[in-house]
């Protein structure tokens, strides 16, 4: 059987991830990068070891070895990009968001769903396998009823006003910053984890570092770019949260997220209790903590 061919557009923070763990499955070929310009993208190309390179995205999607597209552009072009590539009849592995709101999302899920091509989102941390353990012993009623899920989601990378990418700036991140960013992955974790859905949020947001400072070239997330000449920028997304939750089944929750924390680089945590026992899970530590029957026990990964 043919290698199925893949083609990413975006080759910037995240793209190496995503060509190493597809390299990984052995029967994917890498076929093709696109960039915003040809430059780069011949310099992207040459850093993965991928033949192909393109400055256009749409060039990349007219590519007939190429079958499944992976989106890892910032936020804006999420929507353009996508769409163009299930226009064309090619599969999408999207970084989140799928788009910056909720229409634009659902004219993505009825185009794919017209084009009968799969439209995948990359919440990655579904695939640790402590993760998969909590869900199958709630998915077995092995905790009783969930009564409250709670945790948070912090980090440190923004602490400092010099960083500045993209993320910042609303026309092309969104209108949210650390919610849209980690906040989903906790609340996609939360209910992936439960199996419950939230049916209603009350969020208190913050914004500590209202004013960054910015070299004027596009950096990338988690940039350690300097530069004598900066410009402030007044950002007004919030880069600290905490949100109050209600999932359908009458159960409630609460968690924190911030980007600009010192100590914390990538802290994400969740706890779930039911009237029978307790799961708690942290990113950072390779153990399943829990209760049952009111005795603790660890489940290593």
């Amino acid at each position: 059987m043919k290698n199925i061919g893949m083609g990413l557009i975006g080759p910037g923070f995240v793209a190496a991830h995503h060509i190493d763990a597809v390299r990984r499955l052995g029967d994917v070929d890498v076929i093709a990068v696109a960039g915003s310009s040809q430059e780069s993208a011949d310099r992207k190309a040459r850093e993965y070891k991928v033949d192909r390179s393109y400055g256009d995205y749409q060039a990349l999607i007219d590519d007939p070895d190429v079958r499944v597209i992976h989106n890892t552009t910032p936020n804006h072009l999420h929507f353009p990009v996508t769409m163009a590539a299930i226009k064309a009849g090619k599969h999408v592995i999207s970084d989140k968001p799928l788009a910056l709101n909720s229409k634009e999302g659902r004219l993505l899920r009825d185009a794919a769903v017209a084009a009968k091509v799969a439209h995948v989102v990359t919440f990655n941390y579904r695939g640790n396998p402590l993760v998969q353990q909590a869900r199958g012993m709630i998915a077995k009623d092995e905790m009783g009823d969930i009564t409250f899920v709670h945790g948070h989601y912090l980090q440190d990378w923004m602490a400092d006003p010099h960083v500045y990418s993209w993320r910042s700036d609303p026309a092309k991140g969104g209108v949210s910053s650390a919610l849209g960013d980690i906040g989903s992955h906790w609340c996609d974790l939360a209910e992936h984890i439960s199996g419950l859905k939230i049916s209603s949020v009350l969020a208190d947001l913050t914004t500590i570092i209202p004013v960054r400072y910015s070299s004027g070239s596009s950096a990338q997330a988690f940039s350690t770019e300097t530069s004598e000449q900066r410009t402030p920028v007044q950002v007004n997304a919030e880069d600290l949260a905490s949100v109050l939750l209600r999932f359908e089944n009458g159960a409630k929750g609460c968690f924190s997220v911030g980007q600009v924390l010192p100590g914390h680089k990538n802290d994400l945590q969740l706890e779930l209790n039911g009237r029978g026992s307790s799961l708690k899970w942290k990113q950072e530590q390779p153990i399943l903590f829990g209760y049952i029957a009111g005795y603790p026990f660890t489940q290593k990964g």
